[in-house]
């Protein structure tokens, strides 16, 4: 009897259908069938960004599947032709194509791509497939993408860039191949004045996933800082109100740039990997009370926390802050009324709360 594995791992559900995948097969044939390049565009274009980090091996394999079921078959002399003049005809024939074999798992195919390139990216989809390959185990693919993104994003709509950074924001951070140059390109796009005030938009409708963990990377560059009012009074998750909220009391923004090892024990090799915090100043004429003051208003406790850290940190230059802590004392989460409290240990000029009047909003 055939011994049974007792684990096997899982292979993620194909996102392309069959006959999506044999459509695209066929065009990575001697002889592409053009007709259905357009339905296997108008498929790619309808998935949405994060779908290019899972199609990426799936698209490829079917390409090449297509062109080794050709009649050139595992033909060498066929395979040189297909990485010059093949290409370069076919391209000429149909731009279009290039979107396809963007993702073909030979890497001179994908640089000869990517200089061809040209024209606005219709689709979120195609902004994150492009941007995939600034992180393209190959540098020469990875310097043509730099070049194509480029060109590509001048073009292209800000709505359009701004639904594909949202997917690129977060995933770029663990990208390992990419340079500082490849970096430098996708953070200007997403700088782009007109793409930073879709993406605050786009952060501040957002009710699911992780925004704020894209906004905190997001601000490693200025493109955002006029959005951070808006989103400090009126995102919709609490976490990115207070991410917000807190970037503006501090007037910094601060990210984590890295690790670094710091040893517990030496002697039996026992360490902790610390993180390594980088920082910017952050320029607005907010006016610290009332940032404060909507801070403490607000229905999530997380946010009225950080307003209470504003409230701490700026108390010796704010004057009377005696409505402030009335406020803050009479809260319902304890986590506030603690910090009330350091309020009333360092700063005994508050009045006790009975000289306080008025309702409390927040109850």
């Amino acid at each position: 009897m055939a011994a049974i594995l007792a684990f096997a791992p899982r292979r993620p559900a194909p996102v392309l259908s069959a006959s999506v995948r044999a459509q695209i097969a066929r065009l990575g044939a001697d002889a592409p069938e053009y007709p259905s390049l357009h339905a296997v565009l108008s498929v790619l274009d309808g998935l949405p960004p994060t779908s290019a980090f899972a199609v990426e091996f799936e698209i490829g394999a079917a390409i090449q599947s297509g062109f080794f079921g050709a009649a050139a078959a595992y033909d060498p002399a066929g395979m040189r032709r297909l990485l010059t003049a093949k290409v370069a005809g076919q391209l000429e024939s149909s731009p279009e194509l290039g979107w396809i074999l963007l993702f073909h798992l030979n890497g001179h195919i994908r640089q000869a791509v990517l200089e061809r390139l040209d024209g606005p990216m219709v689709s979120p989809f195609r902004v994150a497939a492009l941007a995939v390959r600034l992180n393209d185990w190959a540098a020469p693919v990875r310097a043509a993408a730099a070049a194509a993104l480029r060109r590509c994003g001048a073009a292209t709509g800000a709505p359009v860039i701004a639904a594909a950074a949202l997917a690129l924001i977060e995933r770029s951070r663990v990208w390992g191949r990419w340079t500082a140059t490849e970096r430098a390109e996708l953070e200007a796009l997403v700088a782009r004045p007109d793409v930073a005030a879709e993406l605050g938009g786009l952060l501040g409708a957002t009710s699911s996933g992780a925004p704020h963990r894209v906004l905190r990377i997001a601000l490693r560059q200025d493109g955002l800082d006029g959005a951070l009012p808006g989103l400090a009074r009126s995102a919709a998750t609490p976490a990115v109100r207070a991410l917000a909220l807190k970037t503006l009391l501090e007037s910094r923004a601060v990210w984590q740039a890295g690790t670094r090892v710091e040893w517990i024990d030496k002697r039996y090799g026992i360490a902790r990997a610390v993180p390594i915090w980088a920082e910017r100043p952050i320029r607005h004429a907010e006016s610290m009370p009332d940032l404060i003051a909507a801070g403490i208003a607000d229905r999530a406790a997380s946010v009225r926390k950080i307003a209470a850290d504003g409230l701490i940190l700026h108390a010796a230059a704010l004057g009377p802050i005696e409505p402030f802590v009335a406020r803050l004392r009479a809260d319902r989460n304890a986590a506030v009324r603690d910090r009330a409290a350091y309020l009333d240990r360092h700063f005994p000029f508050i009045p006790a709360p009975d000289a306080l009047a008025g309702p409390d909003p927040a109850r």
